[in-house]
């Protein structure tokens, strides 16, 4: 048997150790840093929250009011979601009322329903940071705000599909128990650019019970 086929194999392991050890240990670093809960992420503006509890598996955040531009579509996130994301991209490129230049913020957060239907109801929000925005020039996009929310948060890296956000939901689901959430809906949620390939993070949220209801404007 040749050497070198297993000096490679050997070395690829290596490799594969080392990336899966420093991807835990980003992801863990993004879970827990200050600067997510203060209200920056990466140098962009994110809600503010603070950590009522923390697990192995995950968290149980406490957001502060919060103020979103979002639109809403059928079909599923992986056909869809282009078409969301570019009518909220263009309100805060210039399409509203005063032709206002907004700056993107993080998450990119979607809601869906408890069932897996097809087509599928998806609201995709942007979050804002004030308070007062100006109206959307798109009748299909429209203002929103949530009061102070409770949510189950479990975060995972990579690339996020249909299929990886199903996984994470019930493993989320499983590890809080049915007695403690409500799940007359969910978020899904994107901290990334679609070019950022490493130390990607993506999260699921799930309301604990007791929430308040979001206020469309």
């Amino acid at each position: 048997m040749s050497l070198f086929p297993t000096l490679r194999i050997f070395i690829l392991l290596l490799l594969v150790t080392f990336a899966e050890s420093f991807f835990k240990n980003s992801l863990t670093k993004i879970m827990t840093s200050e600067e997510e809960g203060s209200g920056t992420i990466n140098g962009y503006s994110s809600p503010k929250y603070k950590v009522i509890k923390k697990t192995e598996s995950y968290e149980l955040r406490e957001y502060e009011p919060t103020h979103w531009v979002a639109t809403t579509g059928e079909g599923s996130r992986r056909t869809l979601g282009r078409t969301l994301f570019m009518r909220l991209f263009k309100y805060i490129t210039g399409d509203n009322e005063f032709n206002s230049k907004i700056a993107m913020t993080v998450p990119v957060a979607n809601t869906f329903g408890p069932k897996e239907e097809n087509p599928q109801n998806i609201t995709m929000h942007f979050f804002l940071t004030k308070s007062e925005n100006p109206k959307p020039n798109n009748p299909d996009v429209f203002l929103t705000s949530y009061p102070t929310l409770k949510v189950y948060v479990r975060g995972y890296g990579g690339y996020t599909n249909d299929e990886r956000r199903q996984e994470h939901i019930e493993a989320l689901k499983k590890d809080v128990g049915e007695d403690n959430y409500d799940f007359s809906y969910y978020f899904s949620c994107g901290y990334d650019a679609p070019w950022k390939f490493w130390n990607r993070h993506n999260e699921v949220w799930l309301l604990a019970k007791g929430k308040e209801e979001e206020n469309k404007e």
